[in-house]
């Protein structure tokens, strides 16, 4: 076995909901949830002092509210003194990233003790600000966050307002539906049973913000509390944001961790993973139903770890909207009816911004010490951009820490990109945005010209809207008219 210096070992791991009643005595921030989390990771370490002996604290990205250095403060409240403190920049992979990081550090002996942690109090915020109420929270500097969000997107996605994650994952899910050859039906009930699952394994997490059991005719059927988003996504296949969430992981050597008098029993040995990123610009990408990126950290994965897929019996893939774990899936060559969650997923169990994944290390962690072997956590950034995986064991590995998180960028071909295609073209994905009254309003498309050159366009043709939300169709591949309307944009019409 490797030095035990050089091996790092989750000893500690807590987790909370907060103020799921929606009150303005219950809103608290999200600095003092994190401690609370960090103080609960403390207990379940069996070894509270050891919060004083961290040396390195990782913070997930915080988007609802503004500080300055959360670590540094956290830090203060825990009665530690870190030479490292450091706020992450967005991204739901960064918890992932950030162990990963965590423990290479551990291996390389840069640090023995230490901890990242997470917290958002977006449902409190949005409660307290309905009512015209701004919290009195830290003021260091406070106020919510407004993150820089410029660096995610090119000019041209924001030409089109192709930027939001709910317009831009559809594409996703229609590409896969016309590459898989799967009917509307089929596609859905694939993207609900998987979510039904999801919310059994929330229903049993003390964390979830919504733990109900529902099924996949409830997830799967719009209606007055499950409205229509973007197709073909109802509100259930939407990760629900306005949640008060907070988590926190211990991370040691072992040779730390037994010296402190950790409870082998405790340990969860991290293998380690890879981390790997594709274009940040969604028009180049290679296509819309495979992600290069996706592929590669996981194959990475399995390669340093020595595992097969099916070696893994706790998965954890990232669940922002059903796309992404029916990718994940297939990157891993496991069968659909793989159950993808042991958190509950980023409806069922909440989505705290960038630190899902947080919470998903926590559940994992949990299964481990119940007598599982292997666990595979997945998390995804940004656009369908950034991807990072990890390995977790009850065992270490033969050759101690094998990963390597640092974000490679995958440089796959595309097609050429142009906004000045007119006359005829066909559709290489699409969505459509409903309004809240469930009607058709506004179409997204991406296009190719004859010529095959990608564009991106508009629809507010109503026969047009109306063709591709219909469930019998297969727009992927119909072709139609563009045309430059409004401000220069360019507008897609079928026929």
């Amino acid at each position: 076995m490797a030095d035990p210096a050089a091996l790092p070992v989750i000893v500690g791991v807590g987790q909370l909901r907060s103020n799921r009643e929606r009150t303005a005595e219950g809103a608290r921030e999200p600095l003092d949830l994190m401690v609370d989390a960090a103080e609960r990771a403390g207990v379940d370490s069996g070894v509270p002092g050891l919060l004083a002996a961290v040396d390195t604290i990782d913070i997930v990205n915080i988007i609802s509210w503004s500080y300055d250095d959360p670590g540094a403060t956290l830090a203060a409240r825990i009665g530690a003194s870190p030479a490292h403190t450091a706020h992450s920049t967005p991204g739901g992979n960064r918890p992932v990233e950030l162990l990963d990081r965590a423990a290479q550090r551990i291996a390389n002996g840069d640090s023995k003790v230490a901890v990242i942690a997470g917290a958002e109090s977006l449902a409190s915020l949005a409660m307290l600000m309905r009512q015209g109420v701004m919290p009195q929270w830290s003021q260091d500097p406070g106020g919510p966050a407004r993150p820089d969000i410029e660096g995610f997107m090119s000019p041209l996605m924001r030409r089109y307002n192709m930027i939001m994650p709910v317009t831009v994952y559809p594409f996703y899910e229609n590409g896969l539906r016309a590459a898989l050859d799967q009917d509307f039906t089929t596609a859905q009930h694939w993207s609900a049973t998987m979510y039904a699952e999801m919310t059994r394994a929330a229903a049993r997490n003390d964390a979830a913000w919504d733990p109900v059991e529902r099924t996949a005719a409830d997830i799967a059927t719009p209606g007055a509390k499950n409205r229509w988003i973007c197709h073909p996504y109802p509100l259930l296949m939407n990760a629900l944001l306005t949640v008060d969430q907070a988590s926190a992981v211990i991370v040691t050597s072992l040779a730390t961790a037994r010296a402190a008098g950790v409870d082998e029993d405790n340990l969860i040995h991290v293998w380690g993973g890879a981390g790997r990123s594709d274009s940040l610009d969604i028009y180049h990408r290679p296509g819309y139903h495979h992600s290069p990126a996706i592929q590669e950290a996981f194959d990475e994965t399995l390669k340093r770890t020595g595992l097969s897929a099916g070696d893994f019996d706790v998965l954890d893939l990232y669940s922002c909207f059903p796309v992404v774990p029916k990718l994940a899936l297939l990157a891993m060559g496991l069968p659909p009816e793989t159950p993808t969650s042991v958190t509950g997923g980023l409806t069922a169990f909440g989505g705290p911004a960038n630190n899902y994944c947080g919470h998903a290390i926590v559940a994992a962690v949990r299964r481990l010490r119940e007598g599982a072997h292997h666990a595979f956590v997945y998390g995804n950034g940004e656009l369908l951009t950034k991807h990072s995986a990890i390995a977790l064991s009850r065992h270490a590995h033969p050759d101690g820490y094998v990963g390597d998180p640092e974000l490679s960028y995958v440089d796959a071909p595309h097609p050429p990109v142009r906004d000045d295609v007119r006359g005829s073209a066909t559709i290489e994905t699409y969505t459509v945005e409903y309004d809240r009254s469930g009607t058709p309003a506004k179409g997204f498309i991406i296009g190719r010209s004859p010529e095959g050159a990608r564009f991106p366009a508009l629809s507010f043709d109503p026969t047009t809207l109306h063709q591709l939300v219909d469930p019998a169709l297969q727009c992927v591949g119909l072709s139609g008219i563009a045309s430059e309307g409004g401000d220069g944009l360019t507008e897609f019409v079928l026929g």
